[in-house]
């Protein structure tokens, strides 16, 4: 019996009311994802040996230890600069970080041709893990005894630990590439047939780690297989961590998204494959000439659509 076509139009009603639910700003689609994933994690593996990784030629010891943002700085270590060594540039890259950032409380992980809205991104941070001024309270309470005052604020502070947080574009149930000399290719040594699909892992073009989570992965990463694959990688040490990526559809993963105000500057925290004149173009969109904010960045139609209409400007732009 064909449907009337009031019952159409509340059928067309209920699926847009779905995909709103799911992919529009309250953003519920996503912490379904990461629960589903959080509820999938095995048991966490033991810790492994030290890493060995290669001697840093420029180490830059000093460059992340002062009050403030570091400087732009240069790290170079002793192997090629490869795609196929990006497991290794990654991993010496976080080492250095935990080594010497002790303040730093996040690391972002990104491409040189993707656009990073630092902003909305430091606004993301402070609402998925609390202040930086809360955090490094509790940092200092796990190191030195705080003295409990009437309203017992010390012992929460003590009790209060920084949370794990591996944010980006999840993929899962991705099956590795066995074309030999192709450029995600994966032999059946580095992972066998028998192991089935890759765990989540957060799309390397850009992802969030906590200071906490980076410490977990390099503490299981040597008892983990050396894929040249740098986001599965990480994404197979967290795995193997107990940690689970959490998802985020802000960050755009392989996804180019074309210039526009509204998306670059409100709704988008990456957006991949954005070369250096389109970045300029983007920050002179986003900032004004002299990088202030003039005016709002989106129109009421335009935040009601939120990041459903990037996707699809994204998807008509390919």
């Amino acid at each position: 019996m064909p449907l009337s076509p009031f019952r159409r139009l509340l059928l067309v009603a209920l699926l847009l009311a779905i995909v709103w639910a799911l992919f529009g700003p309250s953003g519920i689609g996503e912490e379904l994802l990461s629960l589903t994933l959080s509820s999938l994690l095995p048991a966490p593996a033991s810790p492994g040996p030290p890493l060995a990784l290669p001697r840093l030629l420029i180490p830059n010891h000093e460059a992340c230890g002062g009050p403030g943002a570091p400087p732009f700085l240069l790290i170079l270590a002793a192997f090629q600069d490869s795609y196929r060594n990006l497991t290794l540039k990654t991993l010496s890259g976080l080492n250095w970080a935990d080594k010497h950032c002790p303040r730093a409380r996040y690391i972002l992980k990104t491409d040189d041709d993707v656009y990073v809205n630092v902003p909305e991104m430091v606004s993301e941070l402070v609402l998925r893990g609390g202040r930086w001024e809360q955090w490094e309270r509790d940092t200092k309470s796990q190191r030195e005894p705080v003295a409990e005052n009437e309203e017992g604020e010390g012992q929460a502070l003590v009790n209060k630990a920084v949370p794990l947080l591996y944010l980006g574009r999840v993929h899962w149930r991705v099956k590795p590439s066995r074309t030999p000399g192709g450029k995600h290719w994966v032999s059946e040594e580095q992972w066998p047939h028998t192991w089935g699909h890759f765990p989540p892992y957060a799309s390397g073009t850009g992802y969030v780690l906590s200071a906490s989570a980076v410490q977990l992965i390099l503490k299981v990463a040597s008892r983990a297989p050396r894929l040249p694959l740098e986001d599965v990688f990480v994404g197979v040490s967290a795995w193997r961590g107990g940690l689970a990526p959490t998802h985020c559809v802000k960050l755009a993963g392989a996804t180019h998204y074309p210039l526009d105000r509204c998306c670059y500057g409100k709704f988008l925290l990456t957006s991949h494959k954005v070369d250096p004149w389109k970045m300029k173009e983007a920050w002179k969109l986003v900032g004004g000439s002299d990088g202030a904010r003039t005016a709002p960045f989106c129109s009421w139609l335009q935040e009601m659509l939120g990041i459903l209409r990037c996707r699809v400007m994204a998807w008509l732009y390919s």
